[in-house]
């Protein structure tokens, strides 16, 4: 009976350390899966902080020379009227 009851203890264990061995390889590979995911969320984020940093002040001059060649325009068209 002592034999038996051995027997079932370390299948138990055995039973136990497979599953650890296969939950903590899942944990691994989700942290790879998040950590990649992180970086490349920290990419995009830097990509738009350039493009924002690079174009958005362009955009901001091209709209005020646009503001004031219309402006000077309005008033070229009010001094002939």
């Amino acid at each position: 009976m002592t034999n038996a009851i051995d027997t079932e203890i370390q299948a138990r264990k055995e039973g136990e350390s497979k599953l650890t061995r296969a939950l903590e390889d899942k944990i691994m590979l989700l942290r790879n899966d998040i950590m990649k995911e992180g970086k490349i969320r920290n990419e995009a984020i830097e990509n738009l902080n350039a493009c924002l940093e690079n174009d958005l002040p362009k955009l901001s001059d091209g709209i005020k020379n646009e503001s004031n060649e219309r402006e000077d325009v309005d008033q070229n068209i009010m001094k002939k009227v």
